[in-house]
């Protein structure tokens, strides 16, 4: 190597170590909610998920006449977005002139609630928080309670779960919960922690019973590269971080990236979408890990996956308008899961199809576990009525949703599926 290139070579370097990755700002970017109320305001929401240029939704927009979405639209955009709402009569609501506000509000209580030191559901919590707090509960009882690891992320980091059967019994159903499939979709996994603590703590009776009936399984962050990402760069991150073959956009959709009529509908072709549906069937390594983890989990009963937002319990299918084997006795069931909800302060819910509330999607993680695994009972939540929830929430919303978990396994037990 000649002269001037080494000191080509050793400036690269020093600029490469002294450069470090700066958080996302989200200064007077507003939100608004979006009506689309005709078929072309479902073509500008499909142009903006494939051609974000500035733009970006909260979560992926229902694709349905008459659904709404939150949209962030950046401060250069104001103009050209007021254009649009103007010339195609689009109805909206401003939600936020000032997203980074919202955020900014968040990591304050993170950063005050995090400082004691104790594990609650007060604030969110990073990764590393998580996985020590359950070791020790695995630690507490060795007997009942283990961690498991799906497998290894793209960027190396461990996707762990929890496992409890009190007893350790061999043949009891499985229940399995899924959350933090999309990165920035951070209640999910509380609301499974929640749950967790919830399960293993609680002195009510029929607490207890469900307890000891069955085999507990939770994965409360599936993309974890993502999620760490959504910490340290971008709150609004949604997708995976494995690169793509366009060198300027990672990442895939994890739940448009399983073998369920991949690539057929409802995500896109394009790497810079926020529903982009990777290179090919599982080229995301969590999501190939995961599917073949899941067979491994014995008598799969039960499967239970987070999301949000929308306020939905909904069942299989996303991938098709057939209703799922057992359709009434899932929506009977889901709708003491919705009366639960509602018993706690008045919240409501709706009951469905995935496909009813979204459209038709491929590759989603629920129908790929409800068509090759068959658990009797399958549900995909959408939690609460905003995106980003306030840390106040968190706990209420936990409430909320083990209240209708609650409901879900005692009326299986009532009509002796298990």
């Amino acid at each position: 190597m000649g002269h001037l290139a080494s000191i080509a070579l050793y400036l690269s370097v020093l600029v490469s170590l002294s450069f470090c990755v700066e958080k996302a700002r989200f200064d007077f970017y507003r939100v608004y909610e979006a009506t689309a109320s005709d078929e072309i305001h479902l073509k500008i929401f499909q142009q903006i998920l494939d051609y974000p240029d500035g733009y970006k939704f909260m979560t992926t927009p229902k694709m349905l006449i008459g659904s709404t979405a939150q949209l962030i639209v950046p401060p250069h955009k104001f103009g050209e977005w007021s254009e649009w709402v103007e010339n195609f009569k689009i109805e909206v609501k401003l939600l936020s002139n000032n997203l980074q506000e919202m955020i900014d509000k968040e990591d304050a209580a993170n950063q005050r609630q995090r400082r004691t030191g104790v594990y609650d559901w007060s604030t969110y919590r990073r990764l590393n928080e998580t996985y020590a707090w359950m070791e020790s509960l695995a630690a507490s009882l060795p007997n009942d309670i283990s961690t498991f690891i799906v497998g290894k992320s793209y960027e190396g980091r461990d996707i762990k779960g929890l496992r409890v059967n009190i007893g350790n019994a061999i043949g009891k159903p499985s229940i399995f919960f899924e959350s933090n499939i999309h990165a920035n979709e951070w209640i999910g996994s509380y609301a499974t922690t929640y749950i967790m603590n919830q399960l293993l703590t609680s002195e009510h009776e029929d607490v207890k019973a469900l307890l000891e009936s069955f085999e507990w399984w939770f994965l409360p962050i599936l993309n974890i590269d993502g999620y760490e990402y959504t910490w340290n760069v971008d709150r609004t991150w949604r997708k995976t971080r494995r690169p793509t073959q366009n060198p300027l956009c990672h990442g895939a959709d994890p739940n448009r990236n399983s073998d369920v009529s991949w690539g057929a509908f409802g995500g896109s072709s394009l790497p810079c979408s926020a529903i982009y549906y990777g290179d090919h069937v599982f080229s995301e390594v969590e999501m190939k890990q995961f599917s073949e983890f899941i067979p491994t989990v014995p008598n799969l009963f039960g499967y239970i996956s987070f999301h949000s937002y929308g306020q939905y319990i909904m069942t299989p299918y996303a991938v098709s308008r057939n209703a799922a084997d057992d359709f009434e006795l899932i929506n009977e069931i889901g709708a003491k899961a919705k009366d639960a909800i509602s018993a706690i302060r008045g919240t409501e819910y709706s009951v469905g199809s995935m496909s009813d509330f979204f459209g038709l999607i491929a590759g989603t993680s629920v129908d790929y576990v409800a068509i090759n695994q068959k658990p009797k009972l399958a549900y995909c939540y959408e939690i609460s009525d905003t995106h980003i929830v306030a840390t106040e929430e968190i706990q209420a919303i936990g409430e909320e949703l083990f209240a209708s978990v609650k409901a879900i396994f005692k009326e299986a037990i009532t009509r002796e599926l298990v």
